[in-house]
């Protein structure tokens, strides 16, 4: 990865989701449930995406996506342009790593 450069945070959020799928051109995500839980929907064809700012993305839906439910100790890797959305009911404390830059084959 050029730069190697990245961001790590440890998020808590209790009743919330995301209205919108996400995806980004040049960052991927891992993340880590530390307590909780949280409902990911991942993958499939965005419907009605549109562009935000340069190399990030959002759509109101995405057709064919998975949805995983996700405890403490889990893990999960998004690699970029993979739409994603998070849903939580309860409360989850959860560490996300988000890699940017190009990856060298």
């Amino acid at each position: 990865m050029d730069g190697k450069i990245f961001t790590a945070v440890v998020t808590v959020e209790t009743a919330k989701s995301a209205k919108e799928f996400e995806w980004h051109e040049g960052r991927d995500h891992i993340l880590q449930i530390l307590d909780g839980a949280t409902v990911y929907e991942v993958g499939g064809k965005p419907k009605n995406g549109r562009n935000t700012k340069p190399g990030e993305w959002l759509a109101p839906e995405a057709e064919g996506a998975t949805t995983l439910t996700l405890k403490k100790g889990d893990m999960l890797t998004i690699p970029r342009e993979t739409l994603h959305k998070r849903s939580t009911a309860g409360t989850v404390t959860l560490m996300l790593i988000s890699t940017m830059g190009t990856v060298k084959a």
